[in-house]
């Protein structure tokens, strides 16, 4: 492209004739419109590709959408370019949704390139099954954000018992028309379940919303019984034992429709409940903050703590990174975004000529 545009720009010096013609038939604005479109391109390509700049996961230990056979210590990832340490972490969850890291997330100091990635995971929690990495990562070359998960699964997946599968025999019944309190015979028993709180068409500031149900007639827990929570038909969470209660993130104003239900170990629901209630926002306080006096105290004397060198910083204050690809990436992107300038200003230039 360069040569291209180049080849074009000095038509006007390989004859002083073919000079002359292409002024005869507006020559110099031809240069000059087919410089700025080459030196647009160029520009467009520099700064194109900087915006797209993501610090993605290109592998993992264990490996991305892999199987091992026992539970992990850790789990390490490794980034497609260099991450900010304050703005970069993983997060892993099991099938219920529950976290089951240490929440000690932190890019890798000791690495010059900044593009590991590790956190910690609780061993006491790490049954055979299927568990979601999910992270996030800023970008320490322009500050883009980008998410995404990816799961692993450890034994041979989500363990079932050779208990009979339980089964309803009938739909879920709701007395009076009330949709919260569910009914339904389940192998000979009845059972019933209710959403205790929030009541229905409930008021509830957006954020955590506490889910609280109560279960008559079964014992949660046995033979993998559980509960599923769900928002606007989308499963928030899956208890774990004999949990009832459930702490559900909504954060959107307006009209929201909560389900719970009664569910099997092959997760097929059982009983179903709803309540609909109103998310509203946060009230924000307009209040002038009062002014607090404090004595003003001399700061104690204390003795500078040793310096470590540390390996990880979940909480790391912003460092200077080393020179590295994306350092060297961003001076191709200066040099390219010049030759854009210098093009256009030379088309420019040899269209004023062209004119005299």
């Amino acid at each position: 492209m360069p040569d291209v545009c180049w080849a074009a720009i000095h038509l006007r010096l390989i004859s002083r004739a073919y000079h002359q013609r292409l002024n005869r038939f507006n020559g110099g604005e031809f240069v000059k419109k087919i410089s700025v479109l080459c030196g647009a391109i160029i520009l467009l390509m520099a700064f194109s590709t900087v915006a797209m700049a993501h610090a993605e996961m290109k592998s993992c230990t264990p490996p991305i959408n892999g199987m091992v056979d026992t539970a992990p210590d850790k789990i390490v990832c490794t980034a497609s370019e260099a991450m900010d340490p304050k703005g970069s972490m993983l997060a892993v969850f099991d099938a219920m949704g529950m976290q089951v890291d240490k929440k000690d997330s932190a890019v890798d100091l000791n690495d010059p390139d900044r593009a590991t990635i590790s956190v910690s995971l609780a061993s006491d929690m790490m049954a055979d099954g299927v568990y979601t990495v999910k992270w996030t990562t800023l970008s320490a070359s322009d500050g883009d954000q980008a998410t995404g998960e990816f799961k692993f699964t450890v034994g041979h997946g989500m363990h079932m018992s050779e208990t009979p599968m339980a089964t309803a025999t009938d739909t879920t019944m709701h007395p009076n028309g009330d949709l919260s309190v569910g009914m339904a015979t389940v192998d000979g028993t009845e059972i019933t379940l209710k959403i205790v709180s929030p009541l229905k068409d409930a008021e509830v500031p957006a954020g955590m919303v506490t889910v609280q149900a109560a279960l008559d007639g079964a014992t949660l827990g046995e033979n993998e019984s559980h509960l599923h929570f769900y928002v606007d038909d989308n499963l928030a969470l899956m208890s774990r034992g004999a949990q009832t209660s459930a702490d559900l993130e909504i954060k959107e104003p307006g009209e929201h429709n909560i389900k719970v239900t009664y569910s099997d170990q092959a997760h097929d629901d059982l009983i179903q409940v709803f309540v609909r209630v109103m998310v509203v926002a946060a009230a924000q306080s307009t209040a002038a903050p009062t002014a607090t006096m404090e004595p003003t105290m001399p700061p104690p004397t204390q003795a500078p703590a040793p310096t470590l060198a540390p390996t990880v910083a979940p909480t790391a204050e912003a460092t200077t990174l080393p020179t590295s690809g994306s350092d060297n990436n961003f001076w191709l992107y200066a040099f390219l975004a010049g030759i854009g300038a210098g093009i256009i200003g030379a088309g420019v230039l040899a269209a004023v000529r062209a004119r005299r």
